[in-house]
């Protein structure tokens, strides 16, 4: 963990971004002991002003420490070590890649099949030509489909009732392989202290992490060892919540640097794998999705009568007008009850969220994966009704509060905002200065932070440094101190 005690510092810059304003100002700021003393909006540090060591950003931006709202940091590393798919251009490099793999179990993750040629999944046939003794797990990069071969079945059969015989994993079996091939715990810490300074130079500040009780004690471990770096507010999976529950943890229960706030449920899956629920067919797939809860209303009571935040895991419309209506029998207040992704709205959908205490937790990024240039996975995988899909100008103009994260596909919030006013769909193109609000002072709010996410007196210094290409970060701040610097 980092502490600013005694330390009295002043960052300059010719463009200080303003929140409620939503553009930039010449200025500095002034920091003591980790907190935002005072902002000046004048363009030289006065000699009454001088005391304190002077960090001079000028030709680079200074806003907010970005959060990312939604995100798997721990996971993300632990798949980082394994096979990854995420460049290749055909099957065939798939296959080559698996092929010289020398572990006895291969899984490989980040495959999209939107980027390969043969534009489809990996069958169980081919997946046997490359092993009949070793199981081999695919995984999708969305994480709500999976493809093994039969001698993965054979080993998968152990803990999961009825496999398709397809050699095709959906939804809570996908989210179980996790916890099935776990690595040691020695071995998770510092896999999480490398995803922490990953995310460092990205910019982020603070993370909403999707959690299980294991990543939980990772977490815990890595704040006790004091090497803590970045704020955590957890949120656990569904499955976890009685145990949670009957040792009295309330939600909101932590500090500034680790706690837990919320309860994450899915209520559909994705679009690339054809399980996000929808009310119109897929283009060239004869399914409208899956909606994967019952007696929602009954399973969320429990936990917001105990603090809890609600998250709710719903792309397609059909999805997210069950999470509407469940919604709608609480009174809670602001950023309670949050909808994750949230894709697919129609107006009447929009208008409903908009007078109700909802926080979308959307992902740029996603949009910038397939919706930008050439990539078109919408657009094939929902044909006409693609124009229904990451509405984010419809939802700022209907005053609903729109949190930004990156779901760690990738975690860069400047991968997904970086380019946030070319986007195709240019009815629902937003100024980069609205994506730095939603990825600063909105997505705090949606981890149920309020001193964090602006640049304001009385706030944590928590900074990232832009150049103003808006694609790289020069430097970033937490709580004072500079933990990440190009330099």
């Amino acid at each position: 963990m980092l502490k600013g005690k005694g330390m009295r510092r002043i960052f300059v810059s010719d463009k200080i971004f303003d929140n409620e304003k939503k553009n930039f100002f010449k200025g500095f700021i002034i920091v003591d002991d980790g907190i935002i003393k005072d902002v000046v909006k004048k363009q030289f540090v006065g000699k009454e002003y001088k005391m304190g060591e002077i960090c001079d950003y000028t030709g680079n931006m200074i806003i907010p420490g970005f959060v990312d709202a939604h995100t798997h940091l721990l996971k993300t590393e632990v798949r980082n070590h394994r096979i990854n798919l995420k460049n290749i251009k055909t099957k065939d490099d798939m296959f080559s890649k698996l092929s010289s793999s020398k572990k006895e179990i291969i899984i490989a993750e980040n495959f999209d099949e939107s980027k390969i040629r043969e534009k489809s999944f990996p069958t169980i046939e081919e997946l046997d030509k490359i092993s009949k003794k070793r199981p081999i797990i695919i995984r999708r990069i969305c994480g709500h489909i999976a493809f093994i071969n039969k001698k993965a079945i054979e080993i998968l059969s152990d803990y999961f009732y009825s496999i398709d015989p397809k050699g095709i994993l959906i939804e809570k079996q996908v989210f179980a392989l996790d916890e099935i091939f776990m690595e040691d715990d020695k071995v998770l810490i510092k896999r999480l202290d490398k995803g922490i300074k990953n995310a460092l130079e990205l910019g982020i500040t603070s993370i909403g992490e999707i959690a299980g009780m294991n990543d939980f004690k990772i977490y815990q471990r890595l704040k006790l060892k004091k090497e803590l770096k970045i704020r955590i507010s957890l949120y656990m999976l569904e499955k976890h919540y009685k145990k949670m529950n009957n040792s009295g943890l309330m939600g909101g229960f932590g500090d500034e640097y680790l706690s837990i706030q919320g309860i994450k449920y899915f209520m559909d899956g994705s679009i690339g794998g054809y399980t996000a629920a929808i009310s119109f067919p897929y283009k060239y797939n004869d399914t409208k999705g899956v909606i994967l809860q019952r007696n929602f209303k009954e399973k969320i009571k429990s936990p917001i009568n105990n603090n809890y935040q609600i998250l709710t895991h719903a792309i397609g419309d059909r999805a997210i007008q069950n999470a509407i209506n469940t919604y709608s029998n609480y009174k809670v207040a602001d950023y309670i009850l949050r909808i994750e992704h949230s894709e697919i709205l129609n107006n009447n959908m929009i208008y409903r969220i908009s007078k109700m205490p909802i926080v979308l937790v959307m992902q740029p990024n996603f949009v910038r994966n397939w919706d930008y240039d050439d990539n078109d996975m919408y657009e094939r995988n929902l044909g006409k009704y693609a124009d229904l899909n990451n509405r984010y100008k419809d939802i700022l103009n209907a005053g609903i509060n729109l949190a930004f994260s990156s779901d760690s596909m990738p975690m860069s919030p400047l991968y997904g905002i970086g380019k946030i006013t070319n986007y195709k769909r240019e009815s629902q193109r937003i100024s980069f200065e609205q994506a730095i609000d939603c990825y600063t002072r909105i997505a705090a709010k949606a981890i149920r932070r309020n001193d964090i996410g602006i640049i304001q007196n009385g706030k944590k210094a928590d900074f990232a440094i832009i150049n103003n290409n808006k694609e790289n970060i020069e430097a970033t701040i937490v709580n004072g101190i500079t933990v990440f610097s190009k330099e």
